[in-house]
């Protein structure tokens, strides 16, 4: 049976959400009691595709709570995610380097889009046009993104050791461990904020704005960076996201405009 909460929420979410869906495959996840259930797929075949309103309410009453379209398909969209593995944390050193790389991404006049991940970080995200990141690329363009989130990555990672919160960090490190890492396989920083550089690749996708996401029951909440530092996870509950009616636009971003970022920090 739907939930009726759920479907409420999605009558609300529905056509804010949606040109993030459409034109590309959308992968989706579905909870049943405890049960989370992550599809992709069609059951007759093919990858699921969201064109429409009726589209999300149908698969709202199949329990869906959250849509994640590819990252690959028309646009190219792009994701940085800041996340935080440590839970002894607290959410407010993600946003902290959450805010460092608004600004790093501001100085070099990178539009960009921002939410909070519903659950451990926060995301920026913005589309490319597929043929200048082929172009830069050269003929495949995920070591391209790839490069990209190991440069902004270096570029966060030194301003935040010049940060006056460093040592709020360092409350949860070693004093030799970076307070960033790239790769969730780096098992001897664990601790460290991870800006994960291999969710970007041919088959990743992104949880969309406005999704809700089944472990934490937050809303993967659009955001302005100025209120980073005091956002509070209790604003992204989908009630608290009912209250919000700010539409968000996916800005693009010239493939030129990111160049500089690629080089050493």
């Amino acid at each position: 049976m739907p939930i009726p909460w759920l479907m409420d929420y999605w009558e609300a979410k529905a056509d804010a959400v949606l040109p993030f869906l459409q034109g590309r495959p959308v992968a989706l996840e579905l909870k049943f009691g405890d049960r989370p259930i992550y599809r992709r797929r069609r059951p007759e075949g093919g990858f699921i595709h969201v064109e429409s309103r009726a589209d999300i309410l149908d698969w709202a009453r199949r329990h869906c709570y959250s849509f994640h379209p590819h990252l690959a398909d028309g646009a190219l969209y792009f994701l940085l995610d800041i996340d935080r593995r440590d839970p002894a944390q607290p959410l407010e050193l993600a946003a902290v380097a959450a805010g460092e790389a608004a600004a790093l991404l501001k100085e070099a006049s990178v539009d960009f889009a921002l939410k909070f991940s519903g659950r451990r970080g926060f995301h920026f995200y913005w589309a490319l046009d597929p043929a200048e990141v082929l172009e830069a690329g050269e003929g495949d363009p995920w070591p391209f993104l790839r490069r990209l989130i190991r440069g902004l990555r270096d570029r966060v990672e030194v301003r935040l050791q010049h940060s006056p919160q460093r040592d709020r960090f360092y409350r949860y490190l070693d004093p030799a461990d970076p307070i960033t890492i790239t790769n969730a396989a780096d098992r001897a920083h664990q601790h460290s904020l991870l800006l994960d550089e291999n969710i970007v690749h041919v088959n990743g996708s992104m949880r969309s704005p406005w999704s809700v996401h089944p472990e934490s029951g937050l809303v993967s909440l659009p955001l302005e960076p100025e209120g980073l530092a005091a956002f509070r996870p209790e604003e992204a509950t989908p009630e608290a996201a009912l209250r919000q009616s700010a539409r968000q636009e996916l800005p693009f971003v010239p493939v030129g405009r990111l160049l500089p970022l690629l080089a050493e920090a």
